[in-house]
């Protein structure tokens, strides 16, 4: 009993560590200038200079997360830029990928694929996209009831050319 009480509070006190890590990441990733500028510029309803911000934190430190997090916001959100914003919540999923963020940026990286997608329909005329991919099942389907039956006659001649040979 007591092995695993202690086992249980090691194991307490390494997660209390890492989460202590990770919240001392994110204070100093926005405690940066340009985080802090962006962020001000953001609440002051200066979106184009809080997007150049927070592409500027990113560049300078490209680990910093929380300004990875926030562009992909503004990218979505003010320039329905979907692509960049979808680039840029892959990049924060990769770094904080169990961050109290997470869940919200997989949520919003599946709108993002969405809208991506829904653009290139209209773009390209796909509206009958769905009628196509049914279309290209059922064929899918087709040929490959077409190949199982040729499989099926190729072993039924090579039986028919053994026994044709065993009566010679």
């Amino acid at each position: 009993m007591l092995k695993k009480l202690m086992t249980l509070t090691a194991l307490t006190a390494t997660l209390s560590a890492c989460d202590f890590v990770q919240r001392a990441e994110q204070r100093a990733e926005q405690g940066d200038r340009l985080y802090r500028a962006a962020m001000d510029d953001y609440r002051a309803g200066r979106l184009d200079a809080a997007l150049k911000g927070f592409e500027k934190a990113a560049e300078k430190d490209p680990a910093n997360a929380s300004a990875r997090f926030q562009l992909a916001c503004l990218l979505q959100d003010s320039r329905r830029d979907f692509v960049g914003a979808y680039c840029a919540y892959r990049e924060y999923l990769l770094q904080q990928p169990s961050s109290d963020k997470a869940k919200l940026a997989k949520d919003r990286l599946v709108a993002c694929e969405r809208e991506v997608a829904k653009e290139l329909a209209e773009k390209y005329s796909l509206a009958k996209a769905g009628v196509l991919l049914e279309e290209a099942e059922a064929l899918r389907k087709s040929l490959k009831e077409a190949e199982a039956k040729a499989a099926a006659a190729e072993s039924a001649q090579a039986d028919s050319k053994r026994r044709i040979d065993e009566l010679e």
